[in-house]
């Protein structure tokens, strides 16, 4: 501080950077020309691979890394950030307030799901104004509810896997002789399953074509 004082005189007490003079891993003058000389010829090309195609000419030690030299881009001006985009809130009316007949639908899609004949269905859950109608099944039916985990329960200890996608709602089971079922969701067929096929308890079937 004495020498300093005496170089300097009192200029030697103001506060000074700590930066240091040099940076033993600093990227090498030649190595960052050849760089933003690349991306001048090529615009498009990004930092990875400017860097394989400096390899052949400086080595893979001696390169900076990937970050280094999307850095050494950016600080030249040879990259545009990207605009991070904003979440707007949109305005949107309430699902269960309309002023008049079919002013308000809202769908929402609840996935696929395979039926009985291999095929998929694509659900949508529409949100009507009002309750849609009761559906009650032909006379001869069986009407069973889904239950949570995608079956039905049948019998006292056996299950028929109809689909997750049905959970919580009613289908239509239907005999058609010699322990063969059909089963309907409304009107549309889902598929068919063997009763006489269960020969334990606790035992699951899945719906065939």
């Amino acid at each position: 501080m004495i020498k300093r004082f005496g170089e300097e005189g009192l200029s030697c007490f103001i506060e000074k950077s700590r930066r240091p003079h040099g940076h033993p891993n600093k990227t090498s003058v030649s190595i960052e020309n050849s760089i933003i000389s690349l991306k001048q010829k090529h615009k498009y090309w990004g930092a990875r691979k400017i860097r394989k195609l400096l390899e052949s000419s400086y080595g893979h030690e001696e390169l900076p890394s990937q970050t280094t030299i999307h850095g050494i881009l950016k600080r030249n001006g040879l990259v545009k950030s990207r605009k991070r985009r904003g979440h707007r809130l949109v305005c949107v009316n309430p699902k269960f307030d309309p002023k008049r007949c079919n002013e308000i639908w809202s769908a929402d899609y609840k996935g696929k799901f395979k039926l009985g004949n291999r095929r998929y269905c694509h659900a949508l859950t529409v949100c009507y104004p009002e309750k849609p109608p009761r559906y009650d099944y032909p006379n001869g039916y069986k009407k069973l509810r889904v239950t949570s985990n995608g079956a039905i329960r049948w019998g006292a200890y056996n299950w028929v896997y109809i689909s997750r996608g049905a959970r919580k709602r009613y289908v239509g089971v239907k005999e058609i002789g010699e322990g063969i079922w059909q089963v309907y969701y409304r009107a549309v067929f889902l598929g068919r399953f063997d009763e006489t096929k269960l020969n334990r308890k606790e035992q699951y079937l899945k719906l065939h074509f």
